[in-house]
C-alpha cells in the first residue's frame, strides 16, 4: 500500500523505530520481521518501511495517529509464505509534534499468532511565521480624480494556506476581516466619486496557525473635476484709416465633464459674443468704446471664469486716436514718421525660468526727404526689458535701428504680457509675449509583478520643452534591481526628446522601488516600482 500524505515544509524530524516481536502460541517454522530504511532521515526526506513473513497464512496492518484516532485498522495483507507489507512517504508531509505507529500481526497454519511494530515520532515546526504579503495600488500614486478607476491588489508570499482582508473608510464604509484564497487577490476596478479615501489591510496564515503581519494599501479619490478653457488668438488688431474699431480672431475651448454651455464675454458687452464648449477662430469686435483701445475677453462657464484675453486696437502708422477715431496726425511740414516691426506683437516661446531670450524691434524713420526722428523705446511687462538701442536719435528716412528687447522670466511657469512704447514720428505702441517654462524632468514606470530571476523591460521618452537650452549629454542613472539596458546615454537638444529601455529584474519577493536621474539635469526624477514574485511551486510524494 501507499501514503498519500500531503508535503509539509520545513519541519524538523525525530524518528524512533523499533520493533516488538512475541512469541509464538505454538511452534512454527514461521517468521515476522519489520524493516525501515534510512534509519534517519532529514527535513523533506523520504522513508521506507518494510513488513516481511515467511510461513504464515494471513497478515493484516493497522495504524495509528498521534495515539488516538486510527486511520487504517485491520487492512488485510495477502498472506502466504513471504506476505510484504509496503509504506513509504515524505515525512515532511505530516505536522508535527505528532507520532504514527504502524501494527502488524500475522498468523501461521498452527495457529500461531505473530506480531510487529513500528513507530515514528515527530517534532514541532520550528519555523518563524509567514512574511506580509505584497500589496500594490494601482495607479502607482495611489491618488486617482474624481470617478477614477484604480484597484488594489495582493500577492502572498512564502507557504501559506489562506489570506484574509478588510477594508476601511469613512466616506465608503468597511467591512470586517473576510476569508479568501491564498493565490493573487485583486479589489477589482472601483469608479468611486470622491472625495475620500479607502484603505484595504490584508494578512495571510501558514498551516501551523502563524498569522503574518499585515499589509495595507490607500487610494486617495480627488473631488469632483473642474472645468478648465481657453482663449487663445492675437493680442492686438490694426484699426483702418479713419476707423473707430478692428476685428481680432478668437477661439475658445473648454474641458467639461458636465457637458454644459460656455460663453465668451467682451467688457463693454452684457450679451455674450460667443457660446459652445468650443468655437472660433471668430473676428471679435475691438472697438474704442469707453474711452480706451483695450478690450478684455472672459470665458465663462458655470458661472466660473475660466480664462481672459486681453486685446489691444491700435492705430496705423502715422495715426493716433481722437474721439475715438483713428486719424492721421498732425504733423509739421518734413516731421518724422515712426514705422515698428514687427507689429504687433513681439513673441518669446518658451524660456525657461532662470534663463533669458532677447528679440528685437526695428524702428524705421518713414517720414518725408530731411525729416530726422528721435525718441525712446519704454518696456512695461513682468519679466521684460529693454537692453539695447533703447534710444534713438536724429534718424533719417529709411535708417532702420534695432531695439533689443529681453524677456527673463521668475516665479512660476506660464504666459507674461507686456508692452513697449515707441515715441517721436507720432509714436507707437508693440505687445510683448512670453512663455515661461520649467526645464524640471520627471516621470514614473510601473513594471508591475515579475517572477524572480526573469527580467521585463519598459520604456520611457523625456523630452527637452526648451526652445534654447541645451540639456546636455549623460547617462541615465539608477539602482538594482532596476537598470538601464538600451538607449542608456543621450544628448537633449532644444526641442529634442529621448528614449531609455529600463529594466526590472528581482532576486527576491516583494516590492521594490528605486529612483532613476539623468546625470546632467538637475532635479530629474523618474519614480520606479516592482513588485518580485515566487513561481508556483508543486511537491509531490512519492
Amino acid at each position: 500500500m501507499r501514503n498519500t500524505n500531503s508535503p509539509w515544509r520545513k519541519i524538523g524530524f525525530q524518528l524512533l523505530f523499533w520493533a516488538l516481536f512475541a512469541a509464538p502460541q505454538f511452534a512454527s517454522a514461521g517468521s515476522i520481521s519489520v524493516h525501515v530504511t534510512p534509519n534517519n532521515i532529514g527535513s523533506l526526506a523520504s522513508f521506507q518501511l518494510t513488513m516481511t513473513s515467511s510461513g504464515m497464512e494471513s497478515c493484516t496492518w493497522s495504524r495509528i495517529d498521534n495515539g488516538s484516532v486510527w486511520a487504517w485498522q485491520n487492512q488485510p495483507i495477502p498472506g502466504g509464505a513471504n506476505a510484504t507489507a509496503y509504506d513509504s512517504g515524505t515525512l515532511s508531509g505530516w505536522a508535527g509534534p505528532a507520532t504514527y505507529r504502524w501494527y502488524f500481526s500475522c498468523s501461521d497454519s498452527m495457529g500461531g499468532v505473530y506480531s510487529a511494530s513500528a513507530l515514528i515520532s515527530i517534532a514541532a515546526p520550528a519555523i518563524p511565521p509567514p512574511l506580509p504579503p505584497s500589496v500594490t495600488v494601482n495607479p502607482p500614486s495611489g491618488n486617482v480624480p474624481n470617478v477614477g478607476s484604480w484597484n488594489v491588489d495582493m500577492t502572498p508570499i512564502g507557504s501559506v494556506t489562506s489570506c484574509e482582508y478588510s477594508r476601511s473608510s469613512v466616506e465608503y464604509g468597511g467591512f470586517p476581516a473576510t476569508s479568501i484564497p491564498a493565490t493573487p487577490f485583486s479589489t477589482g476596478v472601483q469608479n468611486w466619486a470622491g472625495p475620500g479615501v479607502v484603505t484595504y489591510t490584508f494578512r495571510c496564515v501558514d498551516s501551523f496557525g502563524q498569522w503574518s503581519p499585515s499589509a495595507s494599501g490607500s487610494v486617495t479619490i480627488g473631488g469632483p473635476a473642474l472645468p478648465s478653457g481657453s482663449i487663445t488668438g492675437p493680442s492686438s488688431c490694426v484699426v483702418p484709416p479713419s476707423g473707430t474699431s478692428c476685428t481680432a480672431p478668437l477661439s475658445w475651448v473648454t474641458n467639461d465633464p458636465a457637458t454644459a454651455m460656455s460663453y465668451l464675454y467682451r467688457d463693454d458687452s452684457t450679451p455674450s459674443v460667443g457660446s459652445g464648449l468650443s468655437g472660433g477662430p471668430s473676428d471679435l469686435l475691438v472697438g474704442f468704446g469707453l474711452g480706451t483701445n483695450i478690450r478684455t475677453f472672459t470665458l465663462v462657464h458655470g458661472g466660473v471664469t475660466l480664462d481672459t484675453k486681453t486685446v489691444a486696437a491700435n492705430c496705423s502708422p502715422g495715426e493716433s486716436w481722437v474721439s475715438g477715431v483713428c486719424t492721421a496726425s498732425a504733423l509739421p511740414p518734413n516731421s518724422p514718421i515712426i514705422s515698428v516691426s514687427p507689429d504687433p506683437t513681439l513673441e518669446f516661446y518658451g524660456v525657461p525660468l532662470g534663463e533669458y531670450d532677447v528679440q528685437n524691434f526695428t524702428v524705421t524713420n518713414v517720414g518725408p526727404a530731411g525729416s530726422l526722428l528721435t525718441g525712446t523705446a519704454v518696456v512695461s511687462g513682468s519679466g521684460f526689458s529693454c537692453v539695447s538701442g533703447c534710444n534713438y536719435s536724429s534718424l533719417p528716412p529709411g535708417t532702420p535701428h534695432v531695439v533689443q528687447i529681453k524677456f527673463a522670466p521668475t516665479g512660476a511657469a506660464g504666459t507674461r504680457i507686456g508692452q513697449t512704447v515707441f515715441s517721436g514720428g507720432g509714436s507707437a505702441t508693440r505687445h510683448l509675449n512670453g512663455t515661461a517654462l520649467t526645464l524640471t524632468i520627471t516621470g514614473a514606470l510601473d513594471f508591475d509583478k515579475v517572477m524572480v530571476g526573469k527580467m521585463k523591460p519598459l520604456t520611457i521618452t523625456v523630452s527637452n520643452p526648451s526652445s534654447m537650452t541645451d540639456l546636455g549629454s549623460g547617462v541615465f542613472q539608477t539602482t538594482a534591481p532596476f537598470s538601464c539596458i538600451h538607449q542608456c546615454t543621450y544628448h537633449l537638444a532644444p526641442n529634442t526628446s529621448h528614449t531609455f529601455t529600463i529594466a526590472f529584474n528581482p532576486t527576491v519577493t516583494g516590492a521594490a522601488a528605486a529612483v532613476g536621474t539623468l546625470s546632467t539635469v538637475s532635479g530629474s526624477s523618474f519614480v520606479l516600482t516592482g513588485v518580485g514574485v515566487s513561481p508556483s511551486v508543486k511537491y509531490s510524494e512519492k
